[in-house]
């Protein structure tokens, strides 16, 4: 079991810029953009956006959630923060570690549920449900160990002619199902308007947090 203790960057014009550049193929995942089938904006969304520094190339929510990794920079130093020595080393830790599920080397995750051993690439966990928590410790869990929910499910429903009880996610208005699952979460302060997309609540949390604007506890 692994605990990060990372800090997410606070926005600042001095910091290293998002690659847009070509080759983007990540040393932590080796998943190049868009492939898998998914499109680019939603490889951003699940995986975070790329950033180069030297030779290095990787999605952030990669490095981010790295177990082995130490941010000893400050925001504007190394990729907000992680400097390269230091990405280097982990890297170097991940050639001996395989993943539990593609079972290829270079997984660099960690499950944080006790006596957990389970460690994976970002895609394959995402892939399969695992969680990630984007605030405090930034702790990951695989699918065997993700959080339970705490409440109950409750709230106005609407039933559609196949039965299934919907509502609109507060976040993106588009419509969920009313069931807890990977996918979708129910927040235990809003009451009848507490469904949502797990992913628009992952998002919108991210870019709340950098601009410094709200601080919520997912």
């Amino acid at each position: 079991m692994a605990l990060s203790t990372h800090i997410m960057p606070k926005p600042s014009d001095e910091r290293l810029k998002p690659y847009t550049g070509p080759n983007k193929s990540c040393v932590f995942c080796f998943k190049a953009q868009g492939t898998d089938h998914l499109s680019e904006d939603v490889d951003e969304l699940l995986h975070g956006k790329f950033y180069k520094l030297e030779k290095i190339i990787t999605h952030y929510f990669c490095l981010l959630l790295s177990s082995g990794i130490a941010q000893n920079g400050d925001d504007n130093e190394g990729i907000l923060g992680f400097l390269p020595k230091d990405i280097t080393k982990e890297l170097t830790r991940s050639r001996y570690l395989r993943c539990t599920y593609c079972k290829q080397t270079g997984a660099t995750i960690e499950c944080c549920a006790r006596r957990c051993k389970k460690i994976f690439h970002m895609p394959c966990g995402t892939k399969r449900g695992s969680i990630h928590h984007y605030f405090s410790n930034f702790q990951s869990f695989c699918p065997d160990h993700r959080p339970p929910p705490v409440l109950k499910p409750k709230g106005i429903q609407r039933k559609e002619k196949g039965g299934r009880n919907t509502t609109k996610c507060v976040m993106c208005l588009e419509e969920v199902v009313m069931i807890r699952n990977k996918d979708v979460i129910q927040a235990p302060c809003c009451g009848h308007c507490s469904w949502f997309h797990r992913l628009c609540v992952q998002v919108d949390y991210y870019f709340i947090f950098l601009e410094n604007r709200l601080s919520i506890l997912m």
